[in-house]
């Protein structure tokens, strides 16, 4: 599942330049805003206030300059502290905890004999995802965790607040910051006993990334560091500019998990975007139309009949609840918060296959989303269907025609994949059909909300 999107992630550009410019999650129409400056503190910081959602949208403050802003005291014992090791591997890679882990220009370090250590992997993966798709599509090898024997100065300076090191894995599509980055985070933090009552505490965790994808630009996974700072009060740390030797009492590499708490991870999640949980199910419901067709999407699941379709849609819903549809284009919404609350406030959601289709986990228990797609793109259905599903949303499909205007293109049309490239043309008839077939499973879903 992550073949279709992590292109755009290439974890090759090393743009990790620590410029004060934050880019707000406006899908292609980027805008850059200034970041304040940070108070320093030579010897200490102390964990600064929450920061709402909104705040981070619209103020910045994401990123920490460990060297200025890491909460850190200086070590005093000349004697290293011996590194232990507890691994597990639940999901597609091993994570570990290490007490008195250093790290020092974003690689690892331990101190002691490998058998006083215990187990851990010579090359470790804080990532979601395969080995080789990590190198395919990331250009990453793994970090590999360095032993030192000799006494000395191991450790400039000690971070005693617990912290997780990870690798994000995608900053643009929900499905893959749900399925592959906020859901094996949070589990992740339940599953170190030892430790959770701190990890599971804005007040006590910290958050560093080791990959070294751009700060600012497109390519940036602003998004996905706004929703992982809802677990700490502090900004996220970059590893790549800890150059001092630094120790971590207590450091968690890598995140992974072949499940986890959906229903707690989102309304956790739902409280710290919007701000409040979705209302019980309406009897009449608010229709939303999630269109494609617009001028950021060069081609790919554009609907070619677009005008007939909307009206068609319209019509059928007007009939049958006597409201009208709302039609919007994700990509004109200011913020991702803009898209969660949208999506949050509709009852019905139709569309062609793409991202506008995964915010389906944001809705009520026993909302409907009806997704099309070429005849090319028709295995894209299992995606969405399996996420809609974990928020108990009625997830509905069906195949459209393929789009006239495809025939004859060449494959480099197609970027070599149809399934994403390909438009599609959808009969009116058979859109009433289906629209009408959705709003019928809103009303059953309703009743059944009723007793």
């Amino acid at each position: 599942n992550n073949n279709n999107n992590n292109n755009n992630n290439n974890n090759n550009n090393n743009n990790n330049n620590n410029n004060n410019l934050v880019v707000l999650p406006t899908s292609r129409h980027h805008q850059l805003q200034q970041q304040p400056p940070m108070s320093k503190n030579p010897e200490t910081q102390s964990p600064g206030k929450h920061m709402s959602f909104s705040r981070l949208l619209n103020k910045g403050g994401l990123h920490m300059d460990p060297e200025e802003f890491l909460p850190w005291t200086a070590n005093t014992d000349p004697n290293p502290k011996q590194s232990t090791a507890k691994c597990m591997k639940v999901g597609m890679q091993q994570k570990c905890h290490f007490r008195n882990i250093m790290v020092v220009n974003n690689t690892f370090h331990l101190h002691g004999s490998k058998s006083d250590i215990g187990q851990y992997p010579d090359t470790i993966y804080p990532a979601d995802g395969l080995v080789e798709k990590l190198k395919q599509y990331h250009h990453y090898e793994g970090h590999r965790i360095k032993r030192v024997t000799s006494a000395g100065n191991f450790c400039e300076r000690i971070v005693s607040r617990p912290t997780i090191f990870v690798f994000r894995m995608s900053g643009h599509s929900t499905y893959h910051l749900w399925e592959n980055n906020l859901g094996p985070f949070y589990q992740t933090l339940q599953q170190f006993t030892a430790l959770k009552s701190d990890l599971n505490d804005p007040k006590k965790l910290m958050v560093a990334f080791v990959d070294l994808k751009p700060v600012t630009g497109p390519k940036a996974p602003y998004l996905l560091d706004t929703l992982l700072q809802s677990f700490t009060d502090l900004p996220l740390i970059n590893a790549s500019r800890i150059f001092r030797r630094t120790c971590f009492s207590n450091g968690i590499v890598g995140v992974a998990s072949s499940s986890f708490e959906h229903f707690k991870l989102l309304n956790s999640m739902r409280l710290h975007v919007a701000g409040h949980l979705p209302k019980p199910l309406p009897k009449t419901p608010h229709v939303l139309f999630i269109s494609r067709n617009h001028a950021s999407v060069i081609r790919g699941r554009k609907i070619s009949n677009e005008l007939e379709v909307i009206a068609a849609v319209n019509e059928t819903v007007l009939t049958m609840t006597g409201q009208p549809v709302e039609y919007i284009h994700m990509q004109d919404l200011k913020t991702y918060q803009d898209q969660v609350k949208k999506t949050m406030g509709s009852q019905i959601i139709i569309g062609p296959h793409g991202g506008g289709i995964a915010n389906c986990i944001w809705m009520q228990k026993g909302c409907v989303v009806m997704e099309m797609a070429a005849p090319a793109g028709k295995t894209l259905f299992e995606l969405y269907h399996s996420m809609c599903k974990k928020s108990a949303i009625s997830h509905l499909s069906f195949v459209a025609e393929p789009d006239p205007g495809d025939v004859g293109l060449s494959a480099s049309a197609f970027n070599n994949n149809k399934r994403l490239y390909s438009n599609l043309m959808i009969p009116v008839e058979k859109m009433k059909e289906q629209t009408k077939r959705a709003v019928d499973t809103y009303f059953k879903n309703y009743e059944k909300s009723q007793k």
